[in-house]
């Protein structure tokens, strides 16, 4: 069972003697239900950016197969050229081979850089996953231990 910031306003303890100061536990859990809250936002805001981040990734590869195709389509032409005359092939093969190298060098850093950011992403959403499992459990043991409090006080009282 999942539970949301709205199951953490509007849950209702029962009132025992001697339990817990109610304007206390509400105030907790307001202020649990609103760390969860922004919490969820966060989360939500950072499932966003990884969407946006893989929309450019995806983007760079469509330019570097447009750019793949190019240099095939510059080495067909080089070879029709090369029949018509041997002197002005070389220099075309020469001049596409030059811009095939620049072509595939940009896109080389190009891919670099999207998977350093991709790595980067990956990185900080696992640091945010660590960071909010730590927060969860946190909470759950504080949780927890008042309920084993109020088992004791109850056993006690």
């Amino acid at each position: 069972m999942r539970i949301t910031p709205q199951d953490i306003f509007k849950h209702e303890f029962k009132q025992a003697m001697r339990g817990y100061d109610k304007d206390e536990v509400d105030a907790f859990l307001e202020m649990v239900g609103n760390q969860m809250e922004e919490l969820i936002q966060e989360n939500a805001k950072l499932k966003d950016d990884l969407k946006e981040l893989r929309t450019r990734a995806e983007e760079f590869e469509k330019r570097e197969r447009a750019l793949e195709e190019t240099l095939l389509t510059a080495k067909r032409i080089s070879e029709q050229l090369k029949e018509n005359t041997q002197k002005e092939a070389n220099l075309i093969i020469t001049e596409a081979r030059k811009k095939a190298s620049d072509i595939i060098a940009q896109s080389n850093e190009q891919v670099k850089e999207i998977q350093k950011t991709l790595t980067s992403i990956r990185l900080q959403r696992d640091q945010y996953i660590s960071q909010f499992k730590a927060l969860i459990e946190h909470h759950w043991r504080t949780l927890h231990q008042l309920t084993e409090n109020e088992v004791k006080e109850d056993k006690n009282g």
